[in-house]
């Protein structure tokens, strides 16, 4: 009998061995360890062999890949699921992932009772991601500060990076605690130093603001740190520390540096589908002497829902120098691109073409996300009305809300008009309607 049992364990120590093996393998092409190339599509399969041999961490890894969207073919939903899998088999991390999801409500339906409940597991497991959600929910709780703050203080003791980031916050603030700016600062460096791209920007930003405060202008050396902050934190994909370059530079500061690491972030979300970094895009190019770059893409911003892309492009085709019109779009305000996209359509009428007319206009359908809400939203919609009096080409200048966008286009996509007339005849031409949303 002493045989089978033998040969069981040895089953067992060589499937964790195995298990580690591909959880080594994962982690190196998730993170791009020791030279490895990322390829999160092959992590996610060897994360899900190493879950298979009974890896709790493998199915943790799973669910964070499926929750952020890494994973070709996974949706996000699934992400649940893997947390579930691994917390049962008590990953600690796993609880703190599941109360944050119910706390979010993103990828799952938002639930305070489970959120608590998930909360409560991970802390008692000792998760610093756990006391840091928690900690930064009770800092908003009237009567509940300190003990917030204590918990944020134990989770920053982990080295845990947000809970660094949120204690710097509240002397910064002078919330829960003394405002203290050093402190601040100080705290804000610990969390930097332990990962936060976050903090690198927050960090830039106080500098900048104790300077003003004490009439004291930065020294060379702060400046230059201050400018490494933010292109490091736009590196990692922060659109407060882009956009704070970009502003550097609207007022005269381009550096190499800059425009590398503001490129680099503005591509990245126009490929991720900001129609409006596409203007950003083509302010580093106007920088750097290639107007043309610049001008390819303000086409790009202006094919898709950027309003100041168009208007940029506009400006640079009446003979505007291309970086001028791009920060004149910058500054401007909707109303005055709108103006002109008014004097255009006066321009049409007086080259004798017949506006069309609406024969019928389904109401837009308010989003259900919002029904239970009393919001008001908006979208402003481009098309051509062609021959046959139908809308064609229809884009969103620009909305409240992704969902007012949507339902904008799947209502005007059922609208009927008379073709516009020019010397008698039908000829296509471009329009631009408002569309209003009231939840009544």
């Amino acid at each position: 009998m002493a045989a089978p049992k033998q040969e069981q364990k040895k089953t067992a120590k060589t499937s964790t061995t195995e298990g580690l093996r591909l959880l080594e393998r994962a982690r190196a092409l998730e993170l791009g360890l020791n030279g490895t190339q990322v390829d999160l599509q092959k992590a996610f399969a060897l994360y899900r062999q190493a879950a298979a041999l009974g890896s709790a961490e493998a199915w943790y890894r799973m669910g964070v890949l499926a929750r952020d969207g890494k994973v070709d073919g996974v949706d996000a939903k699934n992400a649940m699921g893997f947390f579930k899998e691994a917390a049962d088999a008590g990953y600690t991390d796993a609880y703190a992932a599941l109360a944050r999801a119910y706390m979010e409500g993103k990828i799952v339906k938002a639930d305070e009772v489970r959120a608590e409940f998930y909360l409560e597991k991970a802390i008692e497991a000792g998760s610093s991601e756990a006391k840091f959600l928690k900690g930064a929910r009770l800092v908003e709780v009237p009567g509940r500060g300190d003990e917030g703050l204590a918990l944020l203080l134990d989770a920053a003791k982990d080295g845990n990076a947000d809970a660094l980031q949120t204690v710097a916050r509240l002397y910064k603030d002078g919330k829960v605690v003394a405002q203290d700016p050093a402190l601040a600062e100080e705290w804000l460096r610990f969390a930097i130093e332990n990962g936060s791209s976050k903090a690198k920007y927050e960090l830039a930003q106080l500098m900048l603001k104790n300077a003003r405060a004490t009439g004291v202008q930065l020294t060379p050396a702060q400046a230059s740190e201050r400018v490494g902050l933010l292109t490091d934190a736009a590196r990692d994909g922060n659109a407060s520390a882009a956009k704070a370059l970009g502003l550097m530079m609207l007022g005269g500061e381009p550096s190499l540096k800059n425009l590398l690491a503001i490129r680099d972030y503005a591509e990245q979300s126009f490929d991720a589908g900001r129609d409006d970094a596409a203007l950003l895009v083509a302010l580093t190019y106007a920088l750097g002497r290639n107007p043309d770059t610049a001008m390819q893409w303000l086409e790009l911003g202006a094919a898709g829902q950027d309003w100041r892309s168009r208007y940029a492009r506009h400006l640079a085709r009446e003979g505007i120098d291309v970086y001028q019109a791009i920060r004149t779009a910058t500054k401007a305000t909707y109303s005055e691109w709108n103006d002109i996209v008014t004097a255009n359509s006066l321009k049409v009428k007086s080259e004798g073409i017949t506006p069309p007319k609406i024969l019928s206009m389904t109401k837009p359908k308010f989003p259900s996300g919002f029904a239970s809400l009393d919001v008001k939203g908006s979208a402003v919609v481009e098309f051509v009305v062609a021959e046959n009096g139908t809308p064609q080409g229809i884009q969103v200048v620009k909305s409240t809300h992704p969902e007012f966008a949507d339902a904008a286009v799947n209502a005007v996509k059922t609208w009927k008009f008379t073709p516009a007339k020019k010397n008698g005849q039908s000829t296509p031409i471009r329009m631009r309607i408002p569309v209003d949303f009231h939840n009544k």
